[in-house]
């Protein structure tokens, strides 16, 4: 059995204490201690999680500018010569 020292909060020694080589004179097993702190961690995870709301992710309001730019584009349909229409268009005159 292997013997400890219990001592007071300033430092003395206040008694001795005999430990139990069952428990205490194992080798330790490093694999399921990381696995039980693991999951004790975890455990302390649980409840935290959250989805971000539509109020909450970041841009989704107005869209800022218009699908097709002010500046002409080379394939433009409606001007001739600028690619090919897929359905017809008055000409504007």
């Amino acid at each position: 059995m292997a013997k400890i020292e219990i001592k007071d909060a300033s430092g003395k020694k206040v008694n001795e204490a005999d430990l139990n080589a069952a428990v205490f004179g194992i080798e330790p097993n490093v694999h399921v201690m990381h696995t039980v702190v693991r999951a004790y961690r975890a455990a302390m995870r649980q409840g935290t999680h959250d989805t971000k709301t539509r109020g909450e992710v970041r841009g989704g309001g107005k869209k800022p500018w218009r699908l097709r730019s002010a500046s002409p584009q080379l394939r433009f349909p409606r001007e001739p010569q600028r690619g090919q229409a897929r359905y017809a268009f008055r000409t504007v005159r």
